[in-house]
């Protein structure tokens, strides 16, 4: 059985996983695709192709979405490629869930993680979703 954990705990442990993130982000980098995170809650990568992942909570609900950059806002004044199509969004569902000295995070497909392993998979599958993004706007 799995405490339930309480709003202002799980807004808290949202926020620090925010902060954690953050601080994977390279403070001065030249490198490109460049990452970097933006106040608005979403981790950027920056270079041909841009792509982030947008840290969302509505209502306790929490979710990181995996997403051509602004892909939440709109689609106009953007056209893939020719041959090229838009990659569909790659959606994590988290709960925040308590376990026995401190709070986890739960995916979808139930794997508990802690925040630091969380914040490190963020970062590496926004990675992975780029270089997914780019092969698909390229076109087949």
């Amino acid at each position: 059985m799995v405490d339930i954990v309480a709003s202002g705990e799980a807004v808290k442990t949202w926020q620090e996983l925010q902060e954690l993130v953050r601080a994977l982000v390279p403070k001065e980098s030249q490198s490109v695709p460049k990452i970097q995170w933006l106040a608005s809650g979403r981790l950027v990568l920056i270079g041909p192709w841009q792509v982030e992942a947008h840290f969302a909570e509505n209502g306790g609900k929490y979710e990181i979405r995996f997403q051509r950059f602004g892909g939440d806002l709109t689609r106009a004044n953007y056209e893939p490629t020719p041959g090229g199509r838009i990659k569909d969004p790659d959606v994590w569902k988290l709960e925040p869930v308590r376990g026995t000295t401190r709070i986890f995070w739960r995916l979808s497909n139930f794997a508990d993680l802690t925040p630091e392993t969380l914040a490190n998979r963020v970062v590496e599958r926004l990675k992975t979703y780029y270089e997914e993004y780019k092969v698909v706007a390229i076109g087949d």
